[in-house]
């Protein structure tokens, strides 16, 4: 009896064992491939191509032209209501005036507006970065409070 009774119980631990590690195993493959946006492991490198309206930049991709006037706040959800887009960062923004293509083209002439533009860059202070763009070329940067200007604003999408 008591062999049948450690012989059950091994052969129960042994399937509560590969059960909790199936489970395991199984809900790291559904986080990693949420990761990548349902890709597999061998496909999580690879870039996915700039949606229509927006132009490549390195590992992102930018609107080519700025999507309204509004204060942060507004900018930011506008931008939102794409699941993959965001408001770009001060640093995407200046990347985006400084790219080339390989063919020697810079993306400056793909990309228009000109004036402020907001960044999803804040500070603790309730302000916010905001770029000057003047013909299509980076001009400065500075800060503007979150909800009491307006300004023009693009969404970045990450390509990887």
């Amino acid at each position: 009896m008591r062999k049948i009774i450690s012989k059950n119980l091994a052969t129960a631990t042994f399937i509560v064992c590969t059960l909790y590690i199936a489970i395991f195993v199984f809900s790291r493959v559904d986080s990693i491939q949420k990761q990548n946006n349902g890709k597999l492991s061998g496909q999580a490198n690879a870039a996915y191509e700039c949606a229509s309206g927006y132009i490549e930049v390195a590992d992102f991709c930018i609107q080519s032209e700025t999507a309204g006037d509004e204060n942060w706040h507004d900018a930011a959800l506008a931008c939102a209501q794409d699941e993959e887009a965001r408001l770009c960062k001060a640093q995407e923004l200046m990347a985006a005036c400084q790219a080339e293509h390989q063919d020697g083209t810079s993306f400056d002439d793909n990309i228009d507006g000109g004036g402020w533009e907001w960044a999803d860059d804040i500070d603790n202070r309730n302000e916010a970065t905001v770029m000057f763009r003047n013909n299509n070329n980076c001009k400065a940067m500075n800060k503007r409070n979150l909800s009491g200007s307006s300004n023009d604003f693009r969404c970045c999408k990450n390509r990887y």
